[in-house]
């Protein structure tokens, strides 16, 4: 879901393509940046707490998926070093856009943005999707306080979402939060 608050949002995330990837030939491999957001529609700024960075081949049919750490440091113009995910805050789409494509080094011509609300929402429309889960026992304290056992198993919205923003579980804390999403996401691939 890609919704722009205005006309000049919308301009902005259309010049940010433009300077990051300025030439598109449908055939070739792309890059694609997917922000997952807790913005709801009133919210004057948020940050992106979910970054992930997708390059598709078309051609061969793989998509390739690198999280990137929201806490990763970088230097964002007239902001100095910050917090990536303080591009979304700083300057909306077209920040995030801007701040990944100069951190990664590659252009960026795609771009997606899903509030935590409408994953949920899309779980439940699918019928909820299947997860390998590879830990013992574990109860997603940070969201639901629900219990998930290890093994594939179907999860509904609830239970999809807890799963992705959980962190505080693990040892490796958001990065194993950051494996976690890349799975609920290839999971909603396939059951679509």
């Amino acid at each position: 879901a890609m919704g722009f608050k205005s006309q000049e949002d919308k301009d902005s995330m259309r010049a940010a393509m433009l300077k990051t990837n300025p030439v598109e030939d449908k055939s070739q491999a792309f890059y694609m940046l997917v922000l997952g957001s807790d913005a709801r529609v009133n919210d004057a700024t948020s940050r992106s707490d979910v970054m992930i960075l997708l390059r598709v081949d078309p051609t061969n049919g793989k998509i390739t998926m690198v999280s990137i750490p929201r806490d990763t440091k970088v230097e964002i113009e007239g902001h100095g070093t910050q917090k990536i995910n303080a591009a979304y805050a700083f300057g909306g789409a077209a920040g995030a856009v801007t701040a990944v494509s100069q951190f990664a080094g590659v252009p960026i011509s795609h771009y997606a943005e899903v509030h935590f609300d409408e994953l949920e929402q899309l779980v439940d429309d699918l019928g909820g999707v299947w997860v390998m889960f590879p830990f013992p026992t574990i109860k997603l304290v940070q969201q639901t306080g629900q219990k998930l056992n290890s093994g594939y198993q179907l999860l509904n919205g609830s239970q999809a979402l807890a799963f992705a923003r959980e962190r505080y579980g693990y040892t490796r804390g958001d990065f194993q939060r950051a494996d976690n999403q890349k799975l609920v996401a290839q999971a909603i691939v396939k059951q679509v």
